[in-house]
Formats: C-alpha cells, structure tokens, sequence
C-alpha cells in the first residue's frame, strides 16, 4: 500500500543501471519503517556483475522503470529473492 506521505518523509534512493549495448533501467527503492536505514554498496560508474547484491533494505518497497524494449519474466504476486530470480530481459 503506498502512502503518499512516506514518499516525502522516509528515505529514498534512485539508481541507473547501464550495460554495454546501452539498455538502462532505474531502481527505486522506498524506505518504510524500519529500525536501518537503506544501505547501498554500489559507487558512480562502478560496475555492478549481474545478480549481485548492491545494498539492503529491511523494509520497504521497489520500482523498476524499464525500457521499452524489455520482456517481464514474472507476474504480479509471484515471490521474487534479491540475487536470485529474473525479472525480465532485454529484447
């Protein structure tokens, strides 16, 4: 359930992510109670290797803007692992 008053007061954190033949997509990550704040171990322009871990949020939720060209590999209410399962490709 989003709450339109934590988008402006909990903490928030917007990523981009690039690869080689210029596909982009961007991560938003919305922090909502929680005893930690959002702990991110990615760098500018640090290369991040596919299914990696970049950080940890205890709770919260996450968007993902995709591009145009991509193909979603889940639906909606399917149980998704950080670093293990696939979200989609791109076409």
């Amino acid at each position: 359930i989003r709450k339109p008053l934590a988008d402006e007061l909990n903490e928030k954190a917007l990523l981009r992510f690039s690869n080689l033949s210029g596909n982009t997509l961007a991560v938003e990550h919305l922090l909502e109670q929680s005893i930690d704040d959002i702990t991110l171990h990615v760098f500018y322009e640090k290369k991040v290797v596919q299914g990696s871990r970049y950080g940890l949020m205890i709770k919260g939720t996450h968007t993902l803007y995709l591009p145009d060209n991509s193909r979603i590999a889940v639906n909606e209410g399917d149980d998704v692992r950080a670093g293990e399962s696939l979200i989609g490709y791109f076409s």
